[in-house]
């Protein structure tokens, strides 16, 4: 489950049923019980995520035929999730045999592979957001921002 930006648990009563979830902004919750906890929009159990992809596809986001997300809404929520986004650099080298990626400025080991840039790109993706689940979001350094990356090559005496 997302780590929350508030550690309250909120329980509401919907439909008749209990509703819990943790707030992450105004319209995007991180519900225990929804999505296993993934960030969806508050009530419609629709993963922001995946929404953001298929608007970013332009295909339409429906839960079901009475539910559309309105543009209204859907730029709320774009504001929102941008927000809760954490923006990492990335070096990906490519070998003889496949791709190797990692991250600049976290503390700890994460790598990821794969047989092309973007599985790479995807594997350590996964790497990082297990690693900041695992121990916490403050194994991303702030004061050590990367600004820039240079890639320089050096003749070092054997």
């Amino acid at each position: 489950m997302v780590k929350s930006a508030s550690t309250k648990l909120v329980r509401e009563m919907m439909g008749g049923e209990p509703y819990e979830y943790y707030p992450l902004g105004q319209s995007i919750v991180a519900a225990p019980g929804v999505c296993r906890g993934r960030p969806t929009f508050k009530y419609m159990r629709i993963d922001v995520h995946h929404a953001l992809g298929l608007r970013a596809s332009r295909l339409p986001i429906r839960q079901n035929p009475r539910h559309v997300l309105s543009s209204a809404c859907l730029v709320q929520c774009v504001n929102e999730e941008t927000a809760m986004v954490k923006h990492v650099k990335v070096i990906v080298e490519k070998h003889p045999d496949g791709y190797v990626a990692y991250p600049l400025g976290l503390k700890g080991v994460i790598v990821g592979e794969g047989d092309t840039y973007e599985e790479a790109l995807a594997d350590v993706k996964s790497a990082i957001t297990f690693h900041m689940e695992t121990f916490g979001s403050d194994v991303v350094e702030e004061a050590a921002s990367v600004l820039e990356v240079f890639v320089a090559e050096a003749g070092i005496p054997l």
